[in-house]
């Protein structure tokens, strides 16, 4: 135990745990909103879905509860009982918590996938703080292990959605992360229900996405191969530029200790210079993501769809912009959201 399994504040006591499960879910707000606005979607309406979700969740949470209580007086012979409370209970809220996705999405004509993919990033850095903070409480290396692994899993793999891995594959992979995990490290009571759960549900998802991108856009080969030529070249050349920015970041100068030291003058052109640099630095990463994006989809036979509303895109527009993934009127909506 590192740290106190309780906290005082002011004349109350508070288990320490659920003090980092509440800024767990504070950083998990964060995460959903960050991401979403990053994708495009609308800021105050994906606030309004994560606390949706966070509230859908308690609800669940406090249904499974107060069945836990009854059976445990009234019915103590209910198989319920025999499951790991905390295990079900976990799944419980997380199902519940996933429900205003379907509803939200439905009624905004939001890809529901790429939502679920936002909260597996966001899931993923909860689950990673609150692992962290049973071993430290606790002593439980079990969740240091688990925390660790899901960070190592969360910056190799989550970050490339969009352009390695299609729309709402990543939500999958996580569960199945899980799922692996859970059967070989904690295996408590009622396990393989709890992880057989987790697992069909993984196993749907790709199931109802791969449904929706059977569908193949047959655009010409002399096209598909100009835009090819073109995308690369694009990138070739965007690469170029971002390590030519990196080189040129007045921070990491060779000089920088002995040139800027005694005036201020030159200190706030060097701040400012710095955030030029910065800013372009981050345009040309965001073109670079876009062209690794069409180029995925060139690989994977999906080029020419929007990864959006799934429609075909005009080809003028792709003649025009080949890293163009979103057809004329989803990328509209993405840019006025993100305008707001």
């Amino acid at each position: 135990m590192l740290i106190p399994q309780d906290i005082s504040i002011g004349t109350q006591r508070l288990p320490t745990l659920l003090i980092i499960a509440f800024l767990g879910l504070l950083y998990w707000v964060f995460i959903v909103w960050y991401e979403g606005r990053k994708d495009g979607f609308e800021s105050d309406k994906t606030l309004d879905l994560a606390f949706s979700s966070i509230i859908s969740g308690a609800v669940f949470f406090y249904i499974y509860s107060s069945y836990f209580k009854f059976i445990t007086i009234y019915r103590p012979g209910n198989l319920f009982l025999k499951a790991d409370y905390e295990l079900m209970v976990s799944l419980f809220s997380f199902i519940g918590s996933l429900i205003p996705v379907f509803i939200i999405s439905k009624m905004w004509n939001w890809s529901r996938y790429r939502l679920l993919d936002i909260y597996a990033m966001a899931y993923a850095l909860f689950i990673f703080l609150f692992g962290l903070g049973r071993f430290l409480v606790l002593g439980d290396y079990v969740f240091l292990i688990l925390s660790i692994l899901i960070l190592t899993f969360h910056s190799l793999v989550l970050r490339f959605r969009g352009y390695k891995f299609v729309s709402g594959a990543i939500f999958s992979f996580f569960l199945f992360f899980l799922v692996l995990f859970g059967a070989l490290m904690i295996r408590r009571n009622g396990y393989l229900l709890i992880y057989g759960s987790l697992f069909i549900l993984g196993i749907v998802n790709l199931f109802f996405r791969r449904r929706i991108s059977v569908y193949k856009r047959n655009l010409p080969a002399e096209l598909i191969n100009s835009i090819k030529d073109k995308l690369m070249r694009k990138d070739s050349k965007l690469k170029e530029s971002q390590q030519r920015l990196v080189k040129e970041d007045p921070y990491l100068q060779d000089d920088r200790a002995n040139s800027n030291s005694e005036s201020m003058d030159e200190a706030i052109l060097e701040d400012y210079q710095k955030s030029v640099t910065d800013a372009e630095l981050g345009i040309v990463k965001g073109l670079r993501i876009q062209v690794k994006r069409a180029l995925a989809a060139i690989k994977m036979g999906k080029y020419g769809i929007c990864q959006v509303c799934g429609n075909p895109i005009d080809k003028a527009r792709l003649q025009a912009y080949p890293e163009a993934t979103t057809c004329i009127e989803c990328a509209s909506k993405i840019s006025e959201a993100s305008d707001e």
